[in-house]
């Protein structure tokens, strides 16, 4: 998923259009060999190696401080998460409905579509209210002339800090990274358009 993501948004004939570091502090700073490498592997996403790439990076979600940034936290919650709880509501229907509802579910009813719908909107607003939520980063990566931009998947560990937990894709612009977030049927992202 992430090569073909890459090629949509950079093609060799694109280069030109890699932005140029306004001068404003990015988030990650890196050298012109790592700049090399990364563009290197959106321009070749099938031959690249965007993981490894990233990886070697040895980005942190802490650079934004050193470097005077700021983070957006974009909401992550995994569809399969919803579907999870949506099957323990119909195995455990009184942590989820009111007595009779769960009378009716217990008795064998199925749940139904208005049920569905709020247990997820129940699990979304519990994932928006937890301190250990998974987020979606993007970021500006730049040599100092030269800027990507990165999304990842970070969440919080408590006392262990903020940790990067997967790469999704290096893009031409924030925009880029945001429709590229959008096309992820896997994930549901709040206020991604925000």
């Amino acid at each position: 998923m992430l090569a073909s993501t890459c090629a949509r948004f950079l093609h060799p004939s694109s280069l030109s259009v890699i932005l140029k570091a306004t001068g404003a502090l990015a988030m990650h700073k890196v050298t012109k060999e790592q700049m090399d490498s990364i563009i290197a592997c959106m321009t070749d996403p099938v031959n690249g190696k965007h993981g490894e790439v990233f990886d070697a990076l040895e980005l942190s979600p802490y650079d934004y401080c050193q470097n005077g940034g700021e983070l957006e936290f974009i909401n992550v919650i995994y569809k399969r998460d919803i579907e999870d709880k949506i099957k323990e509501a119909q195995s455990y229907p009184e942590d989820y409905f009111d007595e009779d509802r769960a009378a009716e579910i217990e008795a064998g009813a199925k749940l139904t579509a208005d049920d569905m719908e709020r247990v997820k909107a129940s699990h979304i607003k519990s994932c928006e209210e937890d301190e250990c939520a998974h987020y979606a980063t993007i970021s500006e990566v730049t040599d100092g002339n030269r800027s990507v931009f990165v999304a990842y998947i970070d969440s919080s560990w408590g006392q262990y800090g903020v940790n990067i937990d997967e790469f999704l894709g290096f893009y031409i612009s924030d925009q880029a990274a945001r429709h590229a977030l959008s096309l992820m049927d896997d994930m549901i992202f709040l206020r991604l358009n925000d």
